[in-house]
């Protein structure tokens, strides 16, 4: 060997390859396209995407549980305001008091029928709701799921057996909205007028 040829050296790891420009252009548009579109969607528990919550989308998740709190705020402050009139109308005379007998029976009976609109509502908004969770938990047959959707407008509904066994909570509650109305009749004939003689 002559002392200008250089020994051939073989190395023990393969040479890397190396990037080109345009590959490495390619890769940072890709993470840049990445970065704008920000985090992964969510997916749901069988891994399909969830679509992102919009402002519409919020409204109708809390629609129902807002009409409910709004319904039942409704009939408190309507009978909030019932007892105050009441009381200011307690052991007035007649004659002393601005408005006569027959309007105050009028203005009692309209806030008690509010007062049950507003109960009711709420009530079917929260057996509304415990229905599908029920639903979700719980096997019924179709005619125990008719059972259920019909036992707020047919009162014999309540004979259905398989509602009194698999659904309880939802028979309970049916049964508080049925009665509720009954508060439309006692409240405005518990303040009556009566005359020195």
């Amino acid at each position: 060997m002559e002392a200008s040829e250089e020994p051939e050296v073989h190395h023990l790891l393969p040479e890397q390859p190396r990037a080109s420009d345009k590959q490495v252009r390619t890769r940072s548009a890709e993470q840049t396209a990445e970065d704008r579109q920000g985090p992964k969607p969510e997916t749901n528990r069988s891994g399909a995407p969830v679509a992102p919550a919009s402002a519409h989308s919020i409204f109708v998740r809390y629609r129902s549980i807002s009409l409910m709190v709004l319904s039942y705020l409704l009939g408190v402050a309507t009978a909030v305001v019932q007892h105050i009139f009441y009381s200011y109308a307690n052991g007035r005379e007649i004659d002393d008091f601005a408005i006569s007998q027959s309007s105050v029976t009028k203005i009692s009976t309209a806030m008690a029928f509010l007062f049950k609109a507003s109960l009711v509502g709420a009530m079917c908004f929260v057996y509304s709701q415990r229905s599908w969770f029920s639903f979700q938990r719980t096997a019924i047959s179709i005619g125990g799921i008719d059972a259920v959707f019909s036992i707020l407008q047919n009162p014999f509904k309540f004979f259905v057996p398989e509602i009194l066994i698999q659904t309880p909570t939802l028979t309970l509650l049916a049964l508080i909205t049925w009665f509720l109305p009954i508060s439309a009749i006692l409240s405005p004939s518990s303040l009556t007028g009566a005359s020195d003689s």
